[in-house]
């Protein structure tokens, strides 16, 4: 897009912009590692296409997942492989996998490489 400036590419690469997400930890309507949010609108749709997509319901969100931090080639654009990290997650999650996603997302963080 050429209407993003050299600061707004800085800001998306870092994922600087996240950052505003985290008065919703505080309020305690998000976590910190979490399956993504997805708009309410297609939430209806998803859980009628993807069997397992309610699990990913039963989670409180986050802004960072195993999806992000797993898939190789940026976050999944496909929500079937969304659905089966965020499953994943869902049956392996612990203290240690929250620590190890953290990590890694701030790892991604100063690289400034994209999830």
């Amino acid at each position: 897009d050429p209407r993003v400036t050299g600061f707004g590419r800085f800001i998306r690469r870092t994922h600087l912009d996240e950052l505003p997400q985290l008065w919703n930890i505080v309020r305690g309507e998000m976590v910190f590692v979490g399956p993504r949010p997805q708009p309410v609108k297609i939430v209806q749709e998803y859980e009628s296409r993807y069997p397992r997509y309610r699990h990913r319901t039963s989670l409180q969100p986050g802004i960072t997942g195993l999806a992000q931090v797993t898939y190789k080639k940026g976050y999944p654009r496909n929500m079937r492989q969304r659905v089966a990290f965020d499953e994943l997650y869902r049956m392996r999650r612990s203290i240690c996998l929250d620590t190890v996603i953290a990590l890694k997302t701030i790892q991604k963080m100063c690289q400034g490489t994209s999830y």
